[in-house]
């Protein structure tokens, strides 16, 4: 699956898209895009360029900013799997294997559908896609009890991650500069 592939499978069909540059002072720097096809070429651009780039799971409104309340809908339930001994190890894995051992015992506790991934350099972001996207009001409830079920399974997550439907995660193709590779 290529970028523009991805893009298309989990973000809304329409709305306002962001890319999101890690900065050197780690702020982020955001852009806005109309389309799946504009986000995929800038984030691809900016990640061949050596930029550390991500994007937002959802579809906004305005332009104005990446928030929460500027939210129009989101096509996702996702959670982000950190993997390394540098970790802390209440949040992470030691290695990938350990990772992906949780993910299928936390797959069949629950009956879900396996996810999509992409190895963001230093773990696993994970998707699931929805039916169709749902607004702030819809999904909220839905992600906080996918998240409590996480929680509860004894799954090691960002537990920051799964109900911020504001969250910025690494996209297919964008390669993280902090590791040597991806």
């Amino acid at each position: 699956m290529n970028t523009l592939e991805f893009f298309q499978r989990v973000l809304p069909s329409t709305g306002i898209y962001v890319a999101a540059q890690v900065l050197p002072n780690d702020k982020f720097r955001h852009r806005f895009f109309r389309s799946h096809e504009d986000l995929a070429a800038y984030v691809l651009r900016m990640s061949d360029g050596g930029a550390n780039m991500y994007y937002a799971v959802s579809a906004y409104r305005t332009e104005e900013n990446r928030t929460q309340a500027n939210v129009r809908a989101t096509k996702v339930l996702f959670l982000d799997l950190d993997v390394g001994a540098h970790k802390d190890q209440k949040k992470a894995y030691l290695t990938l294997r350990e990772a992906t051992n949780a993910l299928e015992d936390f797959l069949a506790a629950y009956n879900l559908p396996p996810p999509m991934f992409v190895h963001s350099g230093g773990g696993l972001h994970l998707y699931w896609t929805l039916d169709r996207e749902l607004s702030r009001d819809e999904w909220k409830p839905l992600a906080l009890a996918f998240k409590a079920a996480a929680i509860d399974f004894g799954f090691r997550i960002d537990t920051a991650v799964p109900s911020d439907e504001a969250r910025v995660l690494r996209p297919v193709g964008a390669r993280n500069p902090n590791y040597a590779t991806n």
